[in-house]
């Protein structure tokens, strides 16, 4: 996904196949936006984990998986 957000920040790219390619000074006027990233269900494990074995515990997580180009 480095080339959506390469696209976000309007860094210019090249693909060719399996390869992206950009200049260094490219990146060198980067200017800093908004953007959202859904929940990994790996980085999310631990925490679910340890509300799973600790008594009494609670835990409520917001848009997990959620991400239309991974599947599971």
């Amino acid at each position: 996904h480095t080339e959506t957000m390469f696209e976000h920040f309007n860094i210019p790219i090249k693909v060719d196949g399996k390869t992206i390619q950009t200049s260094p000074n490219a990146i060198q006027h980067i200017k800093a936006k908004d953007f959202h990233v859904p929940g990994d269900i790996s980085s999310a494990a631990f925490f679910i984990v340890a509300a799973l074995i600790t008594p009494g515990s609670d835990i409520t997580i917001h848009n997990v998986g959620i991400n239309p180009t991974r599947s599971g």
